[in-house]
């Protein structure tokens, strides 16, 4: 068998000349880099082009070292970076967090103090902060995360602790349906001593975005036999790899050896890297003092994250944010830093953010004033327009009688012969008048008492059955028989298409618009906001005391204070919009507006979101219900911004009793802030519907849509779709009772149904108050402004 010959006959003329120019020798210079070199004027050809990219290389290699320097000097006391921050907090009802820090105290030659307060643990080599979360406080948990380095998670796995699992699932139900035992295990069968508590707080670890983590596994040497020491080990890190990050190590803590151990792992492991803690400046108040006459707070830490400024504005976790007036620096409490340099920054009026957070619109009426200036209402009478339009007509609908542009269309024309009596509407623009943006206080956001069983278990009913409603006949709404269509769906319109017809942005806004801001080029201003920090004096790991001012004696006796530095623009309001994700663990429907704790970064809020599909574009549909089954929404509330990649997670908004008592909140949903915009559409979507008269194959008699022959006649632009994917149109009103006959595309079923959609605009509701515990704690549950 002979193989094919080459399907060229000879060389191209091309090979003959460049063997011929070579003496003979074939030159392979076809290539595509040879022949792309060989044009001037493209990529990589410019004089010096290759110098240039050995700088970007040597560049890049450069600040990945530096990176990795300042990441391995954190907690080292010979290159001079801060203290690691390590957290212990228990997690199981079992474990014990101050037996896992007295054990590593102990390896650490110094001694575990039994307060919550961060504790400095200094040793031959390393430096540490450490932080103890002695319950299975969950939020208290979150905010020790926001500023730690490693968490070191203690879990019991002693085989009491199995026995007792054993007992759970095997202990038989009463009839009521309640068991001996609270609480689920999780895989009992091989060991795991994994309940309920534990997979939420693992949960709300990951959602949150969580720093490196330690897991000390207690109680192994309470088993009989190597053997099953090793299969418990063995099947619990399994377990933390599945659902931690790849890093997460696990270790035994029950001798003096295991516990030398543990300190190298925490001393001697890469950190992990969280991107919108990075851009933030941020310390963990280690001291703090408090002068009374002055409201002055002062706390003093290590600086992390990025260099800070005495001009900035600073948030205190569950507190308030605040201005500074200057920045010290102390020097260094644990004697192996910088000395001390006194006062290196102080606060520019002139640059610095104001507190207030909403705009002031100028045209608004002065509240300290009963009436109006002149020159508001010079202002006013200036915006203001007569226009005569049909009776019944909404304000939003008024504008589409406001022809500026010349387009004089009568209205006898389009309208029926009874609503020719015509009203006075008042054109001004929202944005003439003041905005009824008054923050509120977060004691009066929060209900009083916590729901009792019985009332939770009546609200969730309630909302179920609605939503298996909304499952069926999604969008559908019942036409009222004693209201006119056309006034009762004043406020809708028609689209022909939802992602490109036309929709401006600015038409018919809220007052609240007023008194936000939209930021123009977002991702100039994050990225300015971000390098304008890289000049402020306060530089990474060293250890100042930030003076604060106007502040409540009540945030000084706080077991834990975390404070955070404020970019430029994120004290301001705008519109905040979150791509969020069911947590997998919470089975209830959540409806739109319902009050939820926000975590937001470092700050706290009180707000009550509206969800919309998640969808790419300006534009997205209203859900109603954030159900079980779906994955996937985007947040909508107003709050102050926050760049990305900042994390959010949302919880059952507590009352004030749960927040007094630090009851557990249950998880709802979680995921990311996406970058503030109050030009993005909410399109709440309604689905009139009607029953088939007659039918001849596609011309039809429509009723139950309609009561009345003038909403046919007003209604009759709006395209019709059927359940089987038809799509029609009104051609004209049958009788003078609401039916219609109608036009189809295609043949139309009997057991079909005729539906006619329309949208409208909806916003979130200004109800975001900061979660700020000194309002909450100064006012006892029960006791409110109405009862004085």
């Amino acid at each position: 068998m002979k193989n094919k010959s080459h399907k060229s006959r000879h060389a191209s003329k091309g090979a003959v000349a460049r063997k011929a120019a070579s003496g003979g020798r074939a030159v392979n210079d076809t290539s595509f880099a040879t022949r792309r070199d060989a044009l001037p004027g493209k990529a990589g050809n410019e004089a010096g082009a290759k110098a240039k990219q050995q700088q970007a290389a040597l560049a890049s290699r450069k600040n990945k070292m530096q990176a990795a320097l300042a990441q391995k000097a954190i907690g080292s006391r010979s290159l001079g970076g801060p203290p690691r921050i390590v957290t212990f907090a228990p997690l199981n009802e079992s474990a014990s967090s101050h037996a896992t820090l007295r054990a590593f105290c102990g390896a650490c030659g110094a001694e575990a103090v039994q307060t919550e307060r961060p504790v400095h643990v200094v040793t031959a080599k390393h430096r540490f902060t450490t932080v103890l979360r002695p319950d299975l406080d969950e939020q208290r948990l979150l905010d020790a995360i926001k500023v730690s380095d490693v968490v070191v998670l203690s879990l019991d796995c002693s085989s009491a602790v199995q026995e007792t699992i054993k007992e759970i699932n095997t202990e038989p139900v009463f009839e009521d349906g309640a068991s001996q035992y609270s609480g689920t295990t999780w895989f009992a069968d091989i060991g795991l001593c994994i309940t309920d508590t534990t997979r939420e707080l693992i949960r709300a670890i990951n959602s949150h975005g969580c720093p490196s983590v330690v897991v000390a596994l207690q109680g192994l040497d309470s088993y009989d036999s190597d053997k099953k020491r090793r299969h418990t080990f063995r099947i619990h890190q399994r377990y933390f790899d599945s659902v931690m990050s790849e890093n997460t190590k696990v270790l035994s803590v029950d001798s003096d050896v295991e516990a030398e151990s543990l300190v190298r792992t925490v001393a001697n492991m890469k950190l992990k890297s969280l991107k919108w803690r990075e851009i933030h400046p941020y310390l963990l108040v280690d001291e703090r003092s408090y002068d009374s006459d002055s409201q002055t707070l002062t706390v003093s830490g290590f600086l992390r994250g990025v260099n800070a400024s005495a001009s900035m504005l600073f948030h205190l976790t569950n507190f308030e944010t605040f201005k500074a007036s200057k920045i010290l620096a102390p020097g260094d409490p644990t004697g192996a830093g910088d000395e001390a340099l006194g006062v290196i920054d102080e606060a520019d009026e002139e640059v610095q953010e104001s507190l207030v957070g909403v705009q002031q619109n100028e045209t608004a009426f002065d509240e300290a004033a009963d009436f109006p200036t002149e020159a508001d209402v010079a202002l006013a009478e200036a915006q203001k327009k007569t226009v005569w339009v049909p009776e019944g007509v909404s304000e939003y609908q008024a504008a589409w009688y406001d022809n500026g542009d010349g387009d004089n269309v009568p209205v006898e024309a389009v309208n029926p012969p009874q609503l020719q009596s015509h009203h006075v509407v008042d054109t001004r623009s929202h944005y003439s008048g003041r905005s009824d943006a008054a923050l509120l206080n977060a004691a009066d956001v929060l209900r009083d008492e916590t729901m009792t069983d019985e009332e939770r278990a009546a609200e969730r009913a309630r909302i179920r059955d609605e939503c298996e409603d909304e499952e069926r006949h999604a969008d559908e709404v019942d036409t009222p028989i004693d209201i006119p269509a056309r006034q009762r769906f004043a406020k809708y319109r028609a689209m022909k298409s939802f992602s490109t017809s036309a929709w401006d942005p600015k038409e018919n806004l809220p007052l609240e618009y007023a008194s936000i801001f939209e930021l123009s080029g977002y991702a100039k201003i994050r990225g300015d906001a971000i390098a304008e920090v890289e000049q402020c004096p306060a530089m990474v790991g060293m250890y100042i005391s930030i003076t604060l001012e106007e502040v409540p004696p009540i945030v000084a006796d706080a077991d834990l204070l975390m404070c955070s530095g404020q970019l430029r623009h994120e004290q301001k309001w705008s519109v905040i919009h979150c791509h969020v994700q069911r947590s997998a663990e919470y089975d209830e429907p959540i409806k739109s507006k319902t009050p939820m704790l926000i975590h937001m970064g470092f700050r706290k809020f009180v707000a009550e979101p509206i969800y919309s599909d998640a969808v790419v574009g300006n534009r997205s549909k209203f859900a109603r219900y954030f159900l079980p089954g779906e994955r996937f929404r985007i947040a909508t509330f107003y709050a102050p911004i926050a760049y990305h990649p900042t994390p959010v997670i949302m919880y059952e908004a507590p009352s004030r009793a749960q927040v007094q008592e630090r009851a557990p909140l249950r998880l709802t949903v979680f995921g990311s802030v996406l970058p503030p915009n109050p030009n993005f559409l909410v399109l709440k979507r309604v689905v009139l519907t009607g029953r088939i008269a007659t039918i001849y194959k596609k011309v039809l008699i429509v009723k139950f849509m309609f009561f009345n022959e003038d909403d046919v006649k007003w209604f009759m632009p709006v395209d019709l779709f059927t359940r089987l994917g038809r799509q029609g149109r009104i051609i004209k009103a049958v009788g003078t009772h609401g039916m219609f006959k109608a036009s189809f595309n295609d043949t139309v079923y009997q057991h079909d149904m005729i539906c006619m959609a329309l949208y409208k605009r909806v916003f979130p509701k200004w109800r975001t108050v900061a979660y700020n515990e000194a309002d909450i704690l100064a006012r006892p549950a029960g006791d409110s402004d109405d009862d004085a």
